[in-house]
């Protein structure tokens, strides 16, 4: 998303009570003032270079200044061959966030994993939320799970979750509320999550769109003289014209 500068017409989106999953893609934020409040985040997304649901820019065309990302669940979303990354959300000076959580573990990865660049002051890292069933597309909460009570109460801007159960003194992390005797089967038909297929990635598409272009080109030079691992093609420890001469050779026309 971005406001073409023109963020006095684009803002202020706010995104709540969604539940995200198998998403190819991150969400590269560029309108100001958005809000992220009790999502949930489920192997989304998971390709090469695409590992952070929520990508926070401040440049040219895209302005997520004032952004907010509070009381989400980030499961999965990335991979650990051949590179381990695990995201959450970037932040990129101009967001700021606060008692999410987030976790690498089975089926995606071998074992649970926590993320070296989460820093939420409250948030939990590498926490297992215990979900009734995802395989199965069923995201609420068990009893004994560590997202429960962990979050911080907004009934400034809403009071109920992803099914209109209301929201108590003490919130949980992500979409769903835990209350106890919730019925055993979902209360939604829950979606189909496919079989997990890594899709070949190309190289120098950093936003694993399919194409290399000049979307990709913008992403690269923010990175440009840093040794950011994901935009240095030619694996020389610094991002530059040698890795832009790689990137082209995909470019799409």
């Amino acid at each position: 998303m971005e406001d073409g500068d023109h963020g006095a017409d684009y803002n202020n989106w706010t995104f709540r009570n969604n539940i995200f999953i198998n998403n190819k893609m991150n969400g590269n934020l560029g309108i100001p003032n958005s809000k992220f409040y009790n999502n949930t985040f489920y192997h989304s997304p998971y390709t090469d270079g695409s590992y952070s649901p929520i990508v926070c820019f401040n440049q040219p065309g895209f302005h997520a200044t004032g952004g907010v990302v509070v009381n989400n669940l980030f499961v999965n979303n990335g991979f650990e061959t051949p590179e381990f990354k695990l995201g959450s959300y970037s932040n990129g000076s101009v967001c700021s966030g606060d008692y999410n959580l987030v976790v690498g573990m089975p089926p995606t990865f071998s074992t649970l994993r926590s993320s070296p660049s989460f820093s939420d002051a409250h948030g939990l890292n590498g926490v297992d939320p215990i979900f009734v069933d995802p395989e199965n597309g069923d995201f609420r909460l068990q009893a004994g799970s560590p997202a429960i009570g962990a979050g911080t109460a907004l009934n400034g801007t809403f009071t109920t979750d992803y099914n209109g159960v209301t929201r108590g003194a003490s919130w949980d992390i992500g979409a769903y509320e835990y209350y106890s005797g919730q019925p055993i089967t979902p209360q939604i038909t829950p979606p189909v999550i496919p079989p997990i297929v890594p899709p070949t990635p190309i190289i120098g598409d950093f936003n694993a769109d399919g194409v290399v272009n000049s979307i990709d080109l913008s992403l690269m030079i923010i990175a440009w003289n840093t040794s950011n691992t994901i935009y240095d093609l030619n694996r020389d420890g610094i991002v530059n014209s040698l890795d832009y001469v790689v990137m082209v050779r995909n470019w799409t026309v």
